[in-house]
Parts: structure tokens; C-alpha cells; sequence
């Protein structure tokens, strides 16, 4: 089997060929409401003004999360959600946007919702099950 994006085999001629790269980028959109010294659009600025870069090297897809990943220390507020499972529009914008310039590049984001340094943000079950109905 080979991996297609959008009826195309990826990286054709390459010896990826067919096959999707990928690189965990879950801290590309990352944002700790904790420490006002972060600049988490920026951050992401960043992240997309390399994304031709990475497309160029023959990665195809970036893993991105709702909740980030760790970024070095603990106690960061890294969440897309809120407490009750509803979903905060700046995140979403950041995330969109990283999505969003995938998109012009013929790549692909593979997105996770939950990190388990951050699912206690949601405050009950119900709560986990209208994140994940929100986020899908």
C-alpha cells in the first residue's frame, strides 16, 4: 500500500515514495495562559513560516494535539478545551491556521485531542465526551 494525498502518491520518484512522513509538531501551537511572557500566536508564526521548508524535505503530514504536548516543565495550561468540553476560538484559530497552510502544501494534519498533562482541565466525563463530540 502507498499513501495518497488527494489521489497522489506521495513523494513519487523519492525513495519516500508512498510513504507519509510525518513529524510530531503537537507544540507548534502551544500556549501556557499561565506565563504571559509567551507569545503562543508568534510561536505559531513560526511553525508555519517553515512549513514549505519541511513540505520541501518530503514530510507530508504534521501531528498537532488540542492539548499540546510537553513543553519542558510542568504546570502549563495547554488547552483547547474548557472545562465543561467546549473548545476556546483561539486555539481553534491557531490551530486552523496551521491546517489551513498544510493545505496550500499538499500536506496533512493528523490531530489528537487529549495529552495526559492537560486532560484534567476537562472536569468530568461528560465533560471528555462533549470535547470529543466539539472537537470532531
Amino acid at each position: 500500500m502507498k499513501w495518497q494525498i488527494d489521489g497522489q502518491i506521495t513523494c513519487p520518484g523519492a525513495a519516500a515514495e508512498g510513504l507519509m512522513m510525518n513529524v510530531r509538531m503537537v507544540n507548534s501551537t502551544f500556549e501556557d495562559r499561565k506565563r504571559k511572557d509567551f507569545d503562543p500566536g508568534e510561536n505559531t508564526d513560526r511553525f508555519i513560516s517553515r512549513i514549505a521548508e519541511y513540505n520541501s524535505s518530503g514530510v507530508r503530514a504534521f501531528t498537532l494535539n488540542l492539548q499540546g504536548g510537553f513543553p519542558g516543565y510542568e504546570g502549563a495550561v495547554n488547552s483547547a478545551f474548557r472545562p465543561d468540553g467546549s473548545l476556546r476560538k483561539n486555539y481553534l484559530s491557531r490551530i486552523k491556521r496551521v491546517i489551513d497552510e498544510c493545505d496550500k502544501h499538499g500536506m496533512v494534519v493528523i490531530l489528537g485531542l487529549f495529552y495526559q498533562r492537560q486532560d484534567q482541565i476537562l472536569r468530568d466525563e461528560q465533560a471528555v465526551k462533549k470535547g470529543v463530540v466539539n472537537a470532531v
